[in-house]
């Protein structure tokens, strides 16, 4: 991605010993092998680990954010559920004085909201689903999500984004992002009918 110029997306949980690391799994098993929570395991025996068939290991939030340096920007989406704010203080606590261009995006419209109130200058975006098989109800909640978390842009699952009509919103100020859809459509350019950007995953 810093060799392509692209902006990192990036996933980040909390270790059993409040660590900050970044992984997309709830557990570890499948890009490990070893059978646990990350919630259920501490940073010491997360470090023995390594990734698949290689030699790499699960990096600290901070050790990504050394290595990335500012050269691209970066969109870190905080694994949190619940009414708890540990992830969301701790991963403020680290990228406060981060010097390159960093947003928080999360599911947890509670994340958002924490943000919105106590970290106002980071900014901050809601992920949505958008399940268009119950529309009318999905839709009210994610008019919720969007009202209570105040975000500064919306990350919308693109196969449902171009049913849904954000153009009134766009045209209001929101940033709406697309997820997740390969690196082709950068070539295409054809999400720009239905968002102001994508997070691809690249080929």
């Amino acid at each position: 991605a810093i060799k392509k110029g692209y902006a990192i997306e990036l996933d980040v949980r909390l270790t059993k010993d409040n660590h900050v690391i970044v992984f997309h799994d709830k557990n570890l098993k499948r890009m490990t092998g070893f059978d646990s929570d990350v919630n259920m395991t501490t940073l010491e025996q997360i470090k023995t680990l390594t990734l698949l068939e290689t030699s790499a290991t699960i990096p600290e939030l901070v050790e990504a954010l050394e290595f990335i340096n500012g050269s691209v920007p970066i969109l870190l989406e905080i694994k949190s559920s619940g009414l708890s704010h540990n992830l969301d203080k701790l991963v403020y606590s680290v990228i406060k004085e981060y010097e390159g261009s960093i947003a928080v995006q999360s599911f947890n419209p509670l994340s958002i909201r924490w943000f919105a109130k106590n970290a106002p200058s980071i900014a901050r975006g809601i992920l949505l689903r958008g399940n268009l098989k119950y529309a009318i109800a999905n839709r009210f909640k994610d008019n919720l999500h969007m009202l209570f978390s105040k975000p500064n842009f919306v990350a919308y699952k693109y196969e449902n984004l171009v049913k849904t009509d954000f153009s009134q919103l766009r045209k209001d100020g929101l940033i709406v992002l697309g997820w997740t859809v390969g690196e082709n459509m950068l070539n295409t350019r054809e999400f720009t009918a239905h968002c102001d950007n994508i997070i691809l995953e690249a080929e």
